[in-house]
């Protein structure tokens, strides 16, 4: 189903199925990144619009009432705030979602077979690991079509114990013709099972910082240099340790995220909904501490000092993008004062970046063409 191009060779179609429907700022910029990447390359694409039962918003918000609502009056009083907030922040993300990113209409799990394509891609983050209360959805397999042309760039599993892995979901990978896995976890795991795949970037590092910078919303920078913290996994100790660094270095916290009720954390809130002023935010800050992978990779792209907490069974993301990066050393934990002031060699870590992204756009460009 190729559309012609007048006076060009036809145009491949090419729909990508990842988690395109979390309100996250990462979830969201990959999905762009990896859309852009693909327009840049004369591919006409589409992003699945899939929502799963588990990541239906409004099961999602609607489960949480419930539950909090068992738990007494504090809750119930949490959850008659938090309802409304969770709504706005749905319907911003939305309206962004549906601006940004060329999305098909929208299909749940008995209708997505429907869909047809040239090509078939499992995007990037965490598609292959537990959604919602499942171990996994075997849609985000590409299980739903019976193409030939199936393939994976830098697909997770977003955890490192495969226990869970059946023989339905290792006949799944196997008909892929390519696979990039973004983690090494990963791509240890499919050696086992008799799969070849190869360690890529994630596709937020397919463009560079030029491009992030004519996307990025202007914010109004403090008089004052400030330190930037993205806490995405609940850490009481995390609060404790920013508010150390920050007498340390005797500079504000400025604290970022999509949900208000953050501003109960130490900083001063910044409560966006917008992706792209989430990285106003980062490119502008003195520091960065944070546990969440997209944060770090767009701290390497925008060349900012920042230190990664572990955020525990995820963290094997962080840890595979820094050990390819040669800067293991910024994966610390709450002991650890100092590291935030020695400064990242970026001369050397731009030149690690430099051969990683031209031996990962090779590898997804040859996958493309093999998909024929």
């Amino acid at each position: 189903m190729s559309i012609m191009f007048q006076g060009r060779k036809p145009v491949k179609n090419i729909y990508i199925i990842t988690r395109q429907n979390i309100n996250n700022y990462g979830s969201f910029l990959q999905s762009y990144a990896t859309q852009e990447i693909l327009k840049e390359w004369n591919y006409s694409v589409k992003i699945i619009n899939y929502i799963p039962k588990d990541e239906n918003f409004f099961n999602i918000i609607r489960t949480r009432c419930l539950i909090n609502n068992k738990r007494g009056i504090k809750k119930i009083f949490y959850t008659s705030f938090a309802y409304p907030l969770y709504c706005y922040s749905q319907i911003n993300f939305s309206i962004l979602r549906n601006k940004y990113l060329n999305l098909t209409k929208k299909v749940v799990e008995n209708n997505i077979h429907k869909l047809n394509a040239d090509i078939f891609l499992s995007g990037s983050d965490q598609i292959w690991g537990g959604i919602g209360t499942r171990k996994y959805d075997i849609n985000y397999f590409l299980q739903f079509s019976n193409s030939e042309n199936k393939i994976a760039y830098s697909s997770s599993f977003g955890h490192t114990n495969f226990e869970s892995i059946d023989q339905r979901i290792i006949s799944a990978l196997k008909e892929y013709k390519m696979i990039g896995a973004r983690e090494q976890s990963g791509v240890d795991f499919l050696k086992t099972i008799g799969i070849d795949s190869k360690l890529v970037l994630d596709p937020v590092f397919l463009f560079d910082k030029k491009f992030y910078l004519k996307k990025i919303i202007e914010t109004k920078k403090m008089k004052k240099d400030y330190i930037l913290v993205y806490q995405i996994h609940k850490n009481s100790s995390f609060d404790k340790y920013v508010c150390e660094i920050s007498r340390k270095f005797e500079l504000p916290i400025f604290r970022i995220h999509n949900n208000p009720f953050q501003i109960i954390r130490p900083g001063k809130l910044k409560c966006t909904q917008n992706p792209f002023r989430f990285l106003g935010y980062l490119y502008n800050a003195r520091y960065i501490i944070t546990d969440s992978f997209h944060c770090v990779s767009f701290s390497v792209i925008f060349n900012k000092q920042f230190v990664s907490i572990s955020p525990g069974e995820t963290n094997t993301r962080i840890e595979s993008l820094l050990n390819c990066l040669n800067i293991r050393e910024r994966l610390i934990d709450f002991s650890d004062t100092e590291t935030l002031s020695l400064p990242i060699n970026y001369k050397k870590v731009n030149s690690r970046l430099d051969i990683l992204k031209k031996d990962s756009v090779e590898f997804f460009k040859n996958e493309l063409e093999l998909a024929k």
